[in-house]
């Protein structure tokens, strides 16, 4: 027992990899002449020092069953009970980020920080990446920033073959260099493109990182020329790139995944635009100006004085509006009438009376285009406001306000002047 125990020793795991295959010669002690090798009597002479020969690799695959056979089960349960405890927790983190509680996912995850689970990690980054958008204190900001890149530059340290990784790893990365001034940011563009490129290269259908790096080569092509200036000094070689390849990237985004986000179908049109692709341009932009809103860069209301400005907006608007609200009175005229007759006549009678009592023949879109006139200039105007901001914290700007508040106060004007009237004509 001693030699057996000697040579396992010899062959633990992790030595028998770097080791040649190496054969031990063991030898069995003398048996009792009147038993023999199986526990017979047989001739002693057939039981003297019989030898055999195994393998060191062999002997110590032998020597470990005994440690698998003798493991506590309740360890492989706890073992599965967690990882079934990380899973639920995986899921409702991921519901609570598709219902944009951004805030609840972080308090949901905040205390597994510690974790060296990578599904954890980045999803954390992800939580943190989008309070910093919320409103918040620029020292809150900075504060997630910082928070969020290191738990990304962990998980990428643990796993540096997981695309979601490679991803929040190039947004933390320019994020962060932000803070270090312009110099330090232009100086990560090569990294950034880097990682976002290695998240592709992981998984070549991930809509969100074909959108990233779209916009990356959108703003290296349209980069102001004193950032030129400054990349040329840094680089020998300095980052390039067109929007013939930023094109490339929202395309195959909107193949990946079609109308997974307003702001790529808004890239799209912005990029074909700068290609002189006018017909492909308001094909994009309309897409974009339909979108559903689902998060907050969803600006629907505002979206047409964002894109065209309160020249073109304002009318556009004012046209939209009208026709919108033409096809729901005809729809009305011609179907619906005969069913509210129908089914409820009486609660018709007073209103058709007022009608009748008018009886002012004018084309509907005339009339719902210009009593619409005040809340499209208002939210178009809104929306070239917003259009211009770069960030949530610009909205608590003295200018800003002072638009928003002498907006506010437009609007009442309508009303009040038609309250004055009905008060006049009543007296």
């Amino acid at each position: 027992m001693d030699k057996l125990a000697k040579v396992s020793l010899e062959f633990e795991p992790r030595h028998y990899q770097t080791k040649p295959v190496e054969f031990v010669r063991l030898v069995t002690p003398r048996r009792p002449p009147e038993t023999g090798c199986h526990g017979l009597p047989v001739d002693s002479a057939d039981c003297n020092y019989r030898p055999f020969i195994v393998p060191g690799t062999w002997l110590t695959f032998i020597t470990s069953l005994q440690l698998f056979s003798v493991k506590d089960p309740d360890d492989k349960k706890k073992i599965c009970d967690n990882q079934k405890a990380i899973a639920n927790l995986i899921t409702e983190a991921d519901d609570l980020f598709n219902e944009n509680q951004y805030k609840k996912l972080y308090e949901l995850l905040c205390p597994h920080k510690e974790s060296n689970d990578v599904e954890i990690l980045w999803r954390l980054s992800r939580a943190l990446h989008h309070l910093s958008k919320h409103e918040c204190s620029n020292e809150e900001k900075k504060q997630y920033v910082f928070e969020g890149y290191a738990l990304v530059e962990k998980a990428l340290q643990l796993n540096d073959s997981h695309y979601a990784v490679h991803k929040w790893y190039s947004i933390f990365l320019d994020m962060r260099a932000a803070y270090d001034g312009i110099k330090a940011r232009i100086t990560q563009l090569p990294n950034v493109k880097k990682h976002l490129l290695r998240a592709i290269e992981l998984n070549p259908k991930d809509a969100t990182t074909l959108y990233i790096l779209g916009y990356w080569c959108y703003n290296i092509a349209s980069m102001p020329w004193y950032q030129r200036k400054i990349a040329s000094a840094i680089f020998a070689t300095p980052p390039t790139s067109s929007f013939d390849e930023a094109l490339i990237y929202f395309s195959k985004a909107e193949e990946a995944d079609p109308n997974f986000y307003s702001q790529n179908l808004l890239m799209l049109g912005k990029t074909y635009l700068k290609l002189e692709e006018n017909e492909k341009a308001r094909y994009f932009l309309k897409l974009a100006s339909l979108y559903p809103p689902r998060t907050d860069d969803d600006l629907q209301n505002v979206l047409a004085g964002a894109l065209f400005g309160i020249h073109v907006g304002f009318p556009l608007a004012c046209f939209l509006t009208g026709i919108g609200a033409t096809c729901c009175y005809l729809w009305s005229y011609w179907l619906g009438k005969d069913l509210i007759e129908y089914y409820i006549p009486n609660k018709m009678k007073v209103l058709q009376e007022k009608v009748c009592q008018i009886d002012v023949r004018h084309l509907y879109i005339s009339v719902s285009a210009a009593r619409l006139m005040p809340y499209n200039f208002l939210t178009v105007q809104a929306g070239e406001i917003l259009g211009s901001l770069t960030s949530v914290n610009e909205l608590i700007k003295v200018d800003t306000v002072i638009k928003l508040a002498v907006m506010a106060c437009v609007a009442l004007v309508p009303a009040l002047y038609l309250r004055s009237v009905d008060v006049y004509t009543e007296t």
